[in-house]
């Protein structure tokens, strides 16, 4: 491999836009993105050497949420649930709570192959 491929490359397994494109796949599935998207063909293990020498490990992920929302929507919907709930309360309809409050927690990954030295923030919308 001559010093200009080498470079390309490193451009590509440091590029920050594809590190969080790719942050849920495996390496062999990015193996196969290498291979099909820029011609590079090499194994698992070698990515995985590749992402050390460049100082890229596989680390616990730091994620964030946003709501597609405005705070002001977000609390008008609050005041028409509490209205909602309290008219069924005074109806004397009964009222069953299910708290599914980690159920979007369950296929996310806890690591992902991120820079060492720095945080690759993952941003998950939430509608």
């Amino acid at each position: 491999m001559d010093g200009d491929q080498e470079k390309h490359i490193t451009s590509i397994l440091q590029d920050p836009k594809i590190l969080r494109e790719w942050a849920h796949l495996s390496l062999e599935a990015r193996c196969g993105l290498l291979k099909e998207k820029y011609g590079i063909g090499m194994s698992r293990f070698t990515l995985a050497n590749c992402y050390k020498k460049l100082n890229i490990g596989y680390l616990k992920i730091h994620s964030s949420f946003y709501s597609a929302r405005s705070e002001e929507q977000m609390v008008e919907l609050r005041v028409a649930f509490i209205k909602k709930i309290f008219k069924f309360m005074m109806e004397g309809r009964e009222i069953v709570y299910m708290d599914e409050t980690s159920t979007d927690c369950w296929a996310t990954r806890s690591k992902i192959w991120q820079p060492k030295n720095s945080v690759l923030p993952l941003v998950v919308q939430r509608t």
